[in-house]
């Protein structure tokens, strides 16, 4: 809803200039297309079909791309923020397949997007400790709940874990989060 808001407020204000920029229509189109086909691949997540859910969100993040003159760049943080949510929804489809070090790659593309996308910081965290990265696991944990604190309006110490990290990380049971929580209450 909010994209297709987007697009017709950029098509209303190009006929108010009484301008017609051909490129507009395809973007809009290249838009809808997008939404519809991130729909279908949020259905099959929702039903269980991760891998094909997967495949419409790689769909989806090919789609801005199409049409355009190949340069060589970097377009790792192309798309914005839809796409940002396009790797993290990549991310949650390999996570539930177990496949951590894909699912990894896409939080770490989303959050390259986004750096503040608390989601995929999240299931990066979790990535982390399923590979036994416990560290970078309770890093992560770390960066959110010092996010999350900035945006309720309050403050978290930076030194030392805090409670809800060390409760976020022993979720996992993970001997990380063990002798964290060993060193926190000796």
């Amino acid at each position: 809803a909010e994209a297709s808001k987007a697009a017709n407020a950029l098509e209303s204000q190009a006929t108010l200039a009484n301008q017609s920029f051909a490129w507009l229509r395809v973007e809009k189109a290249k838009l809808h297309r997008t939404m519809s086909i991130k729909e279908s691949g949020d259905e099959l997540f929702r039903n269980g079909h991760y891998e094909k859910g997967a495949s419409k969100y790689a769909e989806c993040l090919r789609i801005d791309g199409e049409g355009e003159i190949q340069i060589p760049r970097d377009r790792s943080n192309a798309g914005g923020r839809l796409h940002a949510v396009l790797h993290c929804n990549r991310a949650a489809c390999w996570m539930a397949l177990k496949r951590y070090p894909a699912a990894l790659k896409e939080c770490t593309m989303a959050i390259h997007i986004h750096s503040l996308y608390m989601k995929a910081m999240l299931r990066r965290a979790r990535c982390y400790s399923r590979l036994d990265r416990h560290e970078e696991a309770i890093s992560e944990y770390q960066r959110w709940i010092k996010l999350a604190g900035e945006a309720a309006g309050g403050t978290t110490s930076s030194g030392g874990t805090s409670s809800t990290c060390r409760r976020a990380c022993s979720r996992c049971s993970c001997s990380a989060s063990r002798t964290t929580s060993a060193s926190a209450t000796g």
